[in-house]
């Protein structure tokens, strides 16, 4: 139950997290790039809080290279996507790619598949090649492919954090990580200027 609870939580989060990307994004309340490097600065100030609160390390290590990286190339991508792509249709590709991702590896990595996870894994490549057939001959064939990168790289950061001892910890040292990433993607790439209400959608 309690597992089922955390799993429930953890899909309200993702689908909240493109509500709110979105609607920072589509009424050009602030660019892509800040939009990135808000989240993660922000994610990591407060999750440094709570870490140093409970006394852990937040120092990222060469251990960490991995999630950090994971995490950057998730929150880029899935951020530029979501300047063209509907909350729900972005939401849809995410799930499916990230459900996809963490299939393949377990299938390379030698691991057999139970008859529910190979019909979740069917499920889940028949619902993305539905959503991008369309996609793939209009304009936003790029966003699309950029929640296809950012669904990716989330799979691969579940795989990297599976079994951690700490998960606070760790997430608080690739958010530590990751941010640096973020602003000097800010500092390259062109970006409107943040309005207050764009800021805030980014940092809720």
């Amino acid at each position: 139950m309690r597992l089922a609870l955390l799993v429930t939580l953890a899909i309200l989060a993702f689908a909240g997290n493109s509500l709110l990307t979105r609607a920072g994004l589509a009424v050009e309340l602030i660019g892509a790039a800040s939009f990135a490097a808000i989240r993660l600065v922000a994610g990591a100030g407060l999750l440094v809080v709570l870490a140093g609160w409970r006394g852990q390390r937040v120092r990222p290590t060469r251990a960490d290279i991995k999630g950090i990286a994971a995490l950057a190339v998730y929150m880029l991508g899935f951020t530029f996507a979501y300047v063209e792509l509907p909350a729900a249709t972005g939401a849809l590709i995410l799930f499916a790619s990230v459900q996809l991702t963490i299939v393949a590896a377990s299938l390379l990595a030698g691991q057999m598949l139970t008859r529910l996870e190979a019909l979740g894994g069917v499920i889940a490549l028949c619902g993305l090649a539905w959503l991008l057939f369309d996609d793939l001959r209009t304009p936003q064939a790029v966003p699309a492919m950029l929640m296809v990168l950012a669904g990716a790289a989330w799979g691969v950061y579940t795989l990297v954090g599976r079994g951690a001892t700490d998960a606070l910890a760790m997430t608080a040292r690739n958010f530590v990580g990751a941010a640096p990433v973020g602003v000097v993607a800010w500092w390259l790439a062109p970006s409107l200027p943040a309005e207050p209400a764009g800021v805030v959608a980014a940092v809720l």
